[in-house]
């Protein structure tokens, strides 16, 4: 809470269910959070790899590491059902922060966590038939266009979309500026309406 509320600026009504579910735990030994990196097929017991956010004394991050080696992106569940008759709606963004920035927008979508650009590979892996997909990409600003977050987002649009999904994608019209960049400088609402830029 110290974290995600204090430094994060994160609301608890975005991230509660998911504490109380054992979801996403503190590990206070190491001074950590902690929560799962999943394969399709894993139920949340079963987990066998986790990503750690590693915390100091006042509450600020101090670096990322994760641990074992069984597991592909970490998936948050919706808050609420979808509406009966709708298909499953899943958003894929790349940092457990920006998703729990926004997570209160999209109460009916089950949130697809990367934890890196080079997994978003595996998303389609993840996504059940007839879904819909919203992508939003960081907005990377690396002088290779393949080492940027968007390239790889729009690489993913392109095979989701050839597979019969409904999908957009889009990005932040700002470089190095994530959701909860802007929840953190209080213009997420601006920051949203600002991220329609589409890839």
């Amino acid at each position: 809470k110290q974290y995600l509320e204090g430094q994060r600026k994160i609301p608890l009504s975005a991230y509660e269910d998911l504490i109380k579910s054992g979801w996403l735990r503190y590990h206070a030994k190491e001074k950590a959070l902690v929560y799962p990196i999943v394969n399709p097929t894993t139920q949340l017991a079963d987990a066998k790899k986790i990503q750690r956010i590693f915390l100091n004394e006042t509450g600020e991050r101090t670096e990322r590491k994760m641990l074992g080696s069984d597991g592909k992106l970490s998936v948050i569940p919706p808050k609420t059902s979808s509406p009966l008759g709708s298909n499953p709606a899943y958003l894929v963004i790349e940092g457990l922060e920006s998703a729990l920035s926004i997570r209160n927008d999209y109460p009916d979508f089950s949130f697809l966590i990367t934890n890196g650009k080079s997994n978003l590979k595996h998303v389609p892996d993840f996504l059940p038939d007839k879904a819909t997909v919203f992508i939003l990409s960081d907005h990377d600003n690396n002088e290779k266009p393949n080492q940027n977050g968007q390239t790889n987002a729009g690489k993913l649009r392109n095979a989701l979309q050839d597979k019969g999904y409904t999908v957009s994608a889009k990005m932040s019209k700002e470089p190095g500026i994530d959701a909860n960049d802007a929840l953190r400088e209080g213009r997420l609402q601006q920051w949203r309406e600002g991220s329609s830029q589409k890839l």
